[in-house]
């Protein structure tokens, strides 16, 4: 059982590492053919080439593989599990059983706990959770909204690291996709983590924060070097980055979630595919995904 904050970092630090070393494996397994359906359905592909307007979407991209591609019910962790399995009861039994397992979120931030964490509620699930980031419990603010890869370790969970800001527009393009999920899957906070149901539900909200221009916004950064800023008083928030807080009573029911969340956003932009059209025109329109 985690205890106390000092718990939830030593084993933050301590899976975390596993977890980046098991990412680091897994892309190797990923093939050509798995790379190019992966950007083609996340709007990455132009002419069979990848084309990532920021840093953070090959970020987003190698996430989408390890873990947005099931085979026969099992994601590339889950299926890597099963045929490397580790020692049972070990550390990185419990890293890949979590990454197997891992889930899609929109987390509404509720709480900041400095240098350790965040408390969140999950407004796809309609539950309240504790994501351990060190540099996000800094850089994050309350009302903030994310979307974000989640993996259950004990005491906390902990985000892949492919995350994207969610902003005004972007909430109603999600809103698009839940809304069509329901309708079409039967999608709805019970059940959307039914493997039927939740790689085509976060294949949609990824697309749609990608065509508003999220990873524009995203920006990684060492976690202790942002706590060494903070500590000396120094700002540890990029230029930019503030986002007004989302309202109090917003509902968890897919048909509230385009409520009001402001920010800033790209698709006024010209498109980047070279068209001469705006970004919402052309590439960034909002397509059945």
């Amino acid at each position: 059982m985690i205890a106390t904050e000092a718990d939830v970092l030593v084993l933050y630090d301590k899976l975390g590492t596993i977890v980046r070393h098991y990412q680091s494996v897994l892309l190797k397994h990923v093939s050509a053919e798995a790379m190019h359906t992966a950007a083609r359905r996340l709007g990455l592909l132009r002419q069979g080439v990848f084309v990532y307007s920021a840093e953070s979407e090959m970020a987003v991209h190698a996430d989408y593989c390890i873990y947005n591609m099931p085979v026969n019910g099992l994601n590339l962790a889950g299926r890597y599990l099963r045929d490397h399995p580790p020692v049972p009861g070990s550390d990185e039994e419990t890293v890949l059983r979590a990454m197997a397992g891992a889930r899609y979120a929109l987390l509404s931030v509720s709480k900041l706990a400095p240098g350790v964490g965040v408390e969140c509620y999950d407004l796809l699930r309609g539950q309240d959770i504790f994501m351990a980031n060190r540099g996000f419990s800094l850089t994050g603010q309350k009302g903030a909204v994310l979307a974000s890869r989640l993996l259950s370790l004990p005491g906390f969970d902990m985000s892949t690291g492919a995350d994207l800001p969610v902003f005004a527009e972007t909430m109603d393009a999600i809103s698009e996709v839940l809304n069509e999920a329901q309708r079409r899957l039967g999608a709805g906070p019970d059940n959307v983590d039914d493997p039927s149901i939740a790689p085509e539900l976060s294949t949609g909200i990824i697309r749609a924060c990608l065509r508003c221009g999220a990873s524009e916004y995203m920006r990684y950064d060492d976690s202790r070097a942002i706590e060494a800023r903070a500590a000396r008083g120094e700002p540890v928030l990029p230029s930019g980055s503030e986002t007004p807080p989302i309202p109090d009573d917003l509902i968890p029911e897919y048909a509230g979630v385009s409520q009001g969340y402001g920010g800033p956003t790209s698709r006024n932009r010209p498109c980047p595919c070279g068209s001469g059209l705006k970004y919402k025109r052309c590439c960034g329109s909002l397509k059945h995904y």
